[in-house]
């Protein structure tokens, strides 16, 4: 419950409602309330439920808390939302705050409604409070959100956090980011100012401590409270930076020139002027104390890298007690600063020059004023005194001697308990820090929340937006707008893995290892964000990371809501957002901010995000666990039981494949790729998933297993005795995959051992480049035993082709040039007969030779020969063909040297064909997922697409004939796969 000031009381009590609000409320009565009932019997939040329903009873509400706002007290009374604000306004855009009923704080409406019919006439006090209280926090309170390093476990989960703290950072970043702050001709930029923009966990905040082990560094963290992280939050520096000013000072501020008739413009100057009154005031105090302390050092003769090391000592965190104990030093700090920074504030509101540097009246008007004012003096004086008094930086040319960091810098964004995000601190900030853009002094911003349009100003100016700032060349005589430095995002993953692979004596080690110590957490944990090899608990790791998928939400994963299905869903089939679709903008910032997405780069002059879900087997474990096991709350062992965790379990998969569907691909959301190769994906993965489920249907362990046990599952059962014809080398093959990744290159042979090594280590699949010839996936296979010391040697591969043609043209001789023989179970294989080599060849030669009507082959393909002992398995999944079909067949080589190739032919894509479709039980969702993820070709879009002329390079394309049958590669293919168009 809000405490009213003396200053606000004073105002109720001045201005008193008296009888202003019966008619509001004889109003309200007789359209919410049975007649003749009396208010004090109401049941309020009977009445907000209702609500949820019926429009008219939603209107009537909001109508009658409305009617508040005209009052002179609300006219009065200061906003607990904006330090310039009134609560009439508060109360007038209160239905504007939520986009849906359900949002609505019911407890806190229910508390406002009761005030105002129920209070006593003189009781004043207890309608404003309530009112205060819903303006304040309207929405329902949402979880706890964890912030950039936020867990939501318990102490001992940060003291693995602060243990890890400490250990010795792995080059790349830090190089990459010492370079780029080397002084370069500022004249062309707006500050020396670096945002780290970038995923939870990444190690942004490890970043920049690390930088200031060998530069002099003033760092605040402004962790909002509710949130959890490391490392703890300096909450005097937040609570300075967010308090709002007195009701004095609000009426110095208010206090406007006459010639401006714009009601609201009191206010908009009065807020410019608070922000930056803060900003300036805290800089100062915070660069005065820090060479207070320099000074202090003189005498010991230190050079600035060593100053910047004692300085880095005294300030970080304290390694024993309490994982949020900060050192005395730096609590001292944080204190003083506040203390004198409250002094320069005072005398800056109480300045009637300093107040007209706000007067604004068109672009770029403060900055001018600002740097010809004398009230920055003060503060570069204390920025100039400091850095002379520093030692000659020794680290070469151009390094800064100074940098100043605000970790968690979102929370600027927020004032109070307002969800609404307001720019005008942040914006002062970002002002004042070009204002010293002249001194060898950097300033680093540090967010995980990838709010592009509030963090960043954009590259291109806003000519009509007269409030946004130009960023002109002041002084200079450059006529084009100052640039600013892009976003830093390069914070490495895989570093644990990268360190093990830097040492012979460790890369041994790791190369080494046994296939099933691939499938343990302890091994997982070296890839992806350096978070997860934090944690000395594996339980615990776990947690972590299941409360982060979800967004840091308590609860268990919600299929229907669209984030955490984009989320889930990402880190198992690699899903890619379309870029060309402007509302994939807002998915990307929440898959970033929340659920664990990684940025590559930032595209500010159009608002666009670049981002891909990283190889993180990690994760993938926790979205398996998601979509797949059980959570009833109900004991097993009764027939009821088990029926009830069945459904949940199908409900889970099921849901999440028709949330995507409908709301990310018919939306236009997800990149589709060209020809059907994310539905095979989500079949794949489905059949990995079908492995691992016992007889009753619940999860396993995750560990090796067969190919044998794959195909099973991945095929229906009338297919299974085809299947078993395949030599048992290849069945008996290990898999491991749990995830799909992506590559932009092609294929190699010089390097397929070691790519099959790196997926069977991090146990993920990989979807090939888009021109990629012959294959669209790779599911790498071990042909050792799971706990023997790892060969390369013995890596082979699974090679999946994805068609989506409506008619049956494409069979494996015409993909390989080569015979193969059709093979049934119990059947004799064909082998090649050594003698007829060389008239194949002669064959060939002949036809190359022969007239130009008549067309040669097409070149026989490079094989994954891998040593050429290791079969290789082909799926050739032709999606599109209606009639359903299968066939199993083995090449018979030309030569010694070229393993045999066993091919899988499946025609169909529903539950006849794929068994896992049913054992998941999404039938339903899969059909729907299906049409929606994969184009349907006609004679019409053929004939349409055949005017881009060249979208095939045959002559025959452009000049069809009457000929229907095509070979893949060859004349002509009419029914070639359709590229699928992202809405």
């Amino acid at each position: 419950m809000v405490a009213l000031t003396v200053e606000e009381k004073a105002i109720i009590q001045k201005y008193p409602i008296g009888r202003k609000l019966d008619e509001y409320r004889e109003e309200f009565m007789a359209k919410c309330t049975p007649p003749h009932t009396q208010a004090s019997s109401v049941r309020f939040a009977d009445i907000i439920s209702l609500a949820a329903k019926d429009k008219d009873l939603y209107d009537s509400i909001f109508d009658l808390i409305a009617s508040l706002a005209p009052l002179p007290a609300a006219r009065r009374l200061p906003s607990h939302n904006s330090p310039l604000g009134m609560l009439g306004t508060d109360i007038s855009d209160l239905p504007d705050r939520f986009k849906d009923v359900k949002q609505l704080n019911e407890e806190l409406v229910a508390g406002a409604l009761k005030a105002i019919m129920c209070s006593e006439p003189d009781d004043n006090e207890s309608i404003w409070v309530a009112v205060y209280d819903l303006v304040s926090r309207p929405i329902a309170p949402k979880p706890q959100i964890m912030s950039s390093s936020a867990v939501l476990i318990k102490d001992g989960t940060l003291g693995d956090l602060r243990g890890d703290w400490t250990r010795d950072y792995f080059p790349g970043s830090l190089e990459v980011l010492q370079k780029l702050v080397r002084i370069r001709n500022m004249e062309e930029y707006y500050s020396k100012t670096l945002v780290f923009l970038q995923s939870s966990g990444v190690g942004k905040s490890r970043l920049a401590d690390t930088f200031g082990e060998t530069c002099l560094m003033i760092s605040f963290n402004l962790r909002r409270e509710g949130t959890i992280g490391y490392p703890p939050a300096d909450t005097e520096i937040l609570d300075f930076m967010q308090r709002r000013p007195s009701s004095s000072y609000s009426t110095i501020l208010h206090q406007s020139p006459q010639k401006n008739q714009d009601p609201e413009y009191p206010s908009i100057r009065g807020q410019y002027t608070w922000d930056h009154s803060i900003v300036v005031s805290l800089l100062r105090a915070s660069f005065e104390y820090l060479d207070e302390w320099v000074q202090e050092q003189k005498q010991a003769g230190m050079s600035l890298r060593e100053l910047a090391e004692a300085r880095h000592r005294i300030m970080a965190p304290i390694k024993t007690g309490v994982w949020n104990a900060r050192s005395t030093e730096r609590i001292k700090y944080c204190d003083s600063v506040v203390t004198k920074a409250t002094v320069y504030l005072s005398d800056l509101i109480q300045n009637e020059t300093w107040r007209r540097i706000f007067n604004k009246d068109g672009k770029s008007d403060i900055r001018r004023r600002l740097l010809e004012s004398v009230f920055l003096d003060d503060l570069k004086r204390a920025v100039q005194v400091l850095l002379q008094n520093l030692p000659e930086s020794q680290q070469g040319d151009g390094a800064p001697s100074l940098v100043a960091v605000f970790d968690e810098a979102s929370s600027l964004l927020f004032r109070g308990n307002s969800d609404k995000p307001n720019t005008g601190l942040y914006v002062a900030l970002n002002r004042i820090f070009s204002c010293l853009r002249n001194y060898n002094l950097w300033f680093f911003v540090l967010s995980t929340e990838s709010q592009v349009e509030k963090l960043l100003p954009p590259d291109q100016v806003d000519e009509d937006n007269r409030d946004a700032s130009s960023r002109e060349a002041l002084g200079t005589n450059l006529k084009v707008p100052l640039k600013i430095f892009p976003p830093f995002l390069a914070l490495q993953l895989d570093v644990e893995d990268r360190r093990l692979m830097m040492f012979e004596k460790s890369r041994g080690e790791e190369l080494s290892k046994a296939m099933t110590e691939f499938s343990t957490l302890q091994h997982m944990k070296i890839f992806g964000r350096p978070l997860w090899f934090a944690y000395t608990n594996l339980d615990k790791m776990m947690q972590v990371a299941e409360k982060k998928l979800i967004g840091g939400k308590e609860g268990r994963y919600d299929p229907k809501n669209v984030d955490q299905v984009f989320a889930m869903l990402s880190f198992r089939i690699s899903l890619d957002l379309c870029l060309e679709n402007p509302r994939s903008l807002a998915l990307a910032q929440v898959a970033v901010n929340y659920h664990m997405r990684v940025l590559i780069a930032i595209r500010q002059d159009i608002e666009a995000l670049d981002t891909f879900t990283p190889s993180e087997p990690v994760l993938s474990e926790v979205a398996i666990r998601y979509l797949c096991e059980p959570k009833t709350g109900r004991k097993r062992g009764s027939e009821e039981s088990d029926k009830y965790e069945e459904n949940v379990r199908k409900m889970t998969w099921s849901a999440s494949i028709k949330t995507l569907t409908q709301k990310l691909l018919q939306g236009g959301l997800i990149a589709k790729g060209t020809k059907g190769e994310l539905y095979s994906r989500l079949i794949l993965i489905l059949a990995r998933d079908c492995v691992h489920l016992d007889l009753r249907l619940c999860l396993k362990p995750t560990s090796p297993f067969t190919v044998r046990e794959f195909l099973m599952a991945l095929y229906s059962d009338e297919h299974h005795e085809s299947i078993r014809a395949i030599e048992p080398c290849m069945l008996n093959a290990l898999m491991n995959f749990t995830h799909f990744t992506t590559t932009d290159e092609n294929l190699h042979l010089d390097n397929t051992a070691e790519l099959c090594h790196d997926l069977l280590r991090r146990s993920a699949a990989l979807q090939l480049a888009p021109n990629q010839p012959l294959y669209d996936h790779l599911i790498p296979v071990y042909f050792g035993t799971a706990d023997e010391v790892f060969e390369p040697s013995k890596c082979g591969v699974v090679v999946v082709q994805v068609k989506n043609k409506e008619k049956d043209s494409i069979i494996p001789s015409h993909i390989f040039n080569e015979r193969f023989d059709t093979v049934r179970s119990g059947t004799e294989i064909p082998k090649a007969d050594p003698s007829s080599i060389p008239k194949a060849r002669k064959q060939r030669k002949k036809m190359a030779k022969g007239s130009g009507s008549v067309k040669s082959p097409p070149p026989k393909p490079k094989y994954f020969s891998l040593g050429g002992v290791n079969p290789i398995l082909l799926l050739i999944l032709d999606l599109g063909i209606s009639k359903p079909n299968f066939q199993v067949s083995r090449s018979r080589p030309d030569r010694a040297v070229d393993p045999y190739i066993w091919a899988i032919h499946s025609k169909g894509h529903r539950a006849t064909i794929f068994r896992c479709i049913e054992t998941i039980g999404c039938q339903d969702a899969c059909k729907l997922f299906f049409a929606s993820a994969v184009p349907q070709s006609s004679e019409h879009d053929e004939l349409a697409r055949r005017n881009k002329i060249f979208h095939q390079l045959d002559r025959e394309f452009r000049y069809k004939t009457g000929q229907e049958d095509r070979v893949e590669g060859g004349i002509a293919d009419q029914d070639k796969d359709v590229s699928m168009a992202d809405v």
